[in-house]
């Protein structure tokens, strides 16, 4: 099955999807390439001072 391309009222709408087209492929193929995120841990919640519920 074929991706839906959707008919564009306007050049300006057709160079919109190009560009996102384009980055989207840019970053399929080089995903590899991207510099890492370093995430911050999340705060340890300690279970044994927590009040019963």
């Amino acid at each position: 099955m074929l991706p839906r391309i959707p008919k564009l009222m306007n050049s300006e709408s057709f160079i919109v999807f190009c560009d996102a087209g384009r980055r989207l492929s840019e970053l399929h193929l080089n995903y590899e390439s991207v510099p890492r995120i370093r995430w911050r841990s999340p705060p340890r919640i300690d279970r044994a001072r927590q009040s019963p519920a």
